[in-house]
């Protein structure tokens, strides 16, 4: 017993569970931890090294990660310019019409991304009633 007192004594030092409601989770966490201390034993016997759970774990994962975090990010979206006065006379001109049974997204300059059913018929775009004095009718 006293090898597996030391395991779990070094799985209770770095330990990645988490709080979950499926039943399997604790055992994956669990099996997962056995096997990174397992491997770091065996580099740490086989290599002659002599490196920490801890930076082990972190060269693991960057190891593990690889290619896979240089992924390109989307870019924010833009902060829409002040409404000019001529932008200001075009917000008036929404004609909005009840499409029923067509839900789209809210296309509003705040990006809100709620479902909508009124179009306008001029420039086609789903807008709340609320938002469409926001968005230049182009």
């Amino acid at each position: 017993m006293r090898f597996v007192d030391t395991h779990d004594q070094m799985i209770s030092l770095y330990r990645i569970g988490r709080v979950s409601k499926k039943w399997w989770h604790p055992i994956f966490y669990n099996l997962l931890d056995c096997t990174i201390i397992n491997a770091w034993i065996l580099m740490k016997d086989h290599n002659n090294c002599d490196i920490e759970q801890n930076q082990f774990r972190i060269r693991l994962a960057t190891e593990l990660i690889g290619a896979y975090s240089c992924r390109k990010r989307q870019m924010p979206t833009p902060i829409p310019a002040p409404l000019t006065q001529s932008d200001k006379l075009e917000l008036k001109n929404h004609a909005m019409k009840f499409m029923k049974n067509n839900k789209r997204r809210c296309e509003c300059a705040e990006m809100c991304g709620e479902r909508v059913e009124s179009q306008c018929q001029n420039c086609h775009k789903f807008l709340h009633k609320d938002h469409r004095h926001k968005v230049p009718c182009v």
